[in-house]
């Protein structure tokens, strides 16, 4: 992932980074890296949290509970650029 966004930002035309993922998915090593890169450039994370109702997550098969997105939410806070649920 770390050669992935220096080779996007060496491009004139990169004004930044937008990355999507599952609120069960961020490591604090992934965060580090996405916290330090904001520090030189714009971050967005995008996590994918339809609903933050238990069972509507499970009946959506989504794999994530509510508790995991909103504890994803906040560990996803500044010094990211932006935060966005999708």
């Amino acid at each position: 992932m770390k050669a992935g966004f220096e080779t996007a930002l060496s491009f004139d035309d990169v004004a930044g980074l937008v990355v999507g993922t599952r609120p069960d998915t961020l490591s604090a090593a992934v965060l580090d890296f996405w916290k330090e890169t904001a520090q030189r450039t714009y971050v967005s994370i995008e996590l994918g949290v339809q609903s933050f109702d238990d069972d509507q997550l499970i009946w959506m098969r989504r794999g994530h509970t509510a508790q995991q997105s909103l504890k994803a939410s906040t560990r996803s806070r500044p010094p990211v650029s932006m935060l966005a649920f999708t």
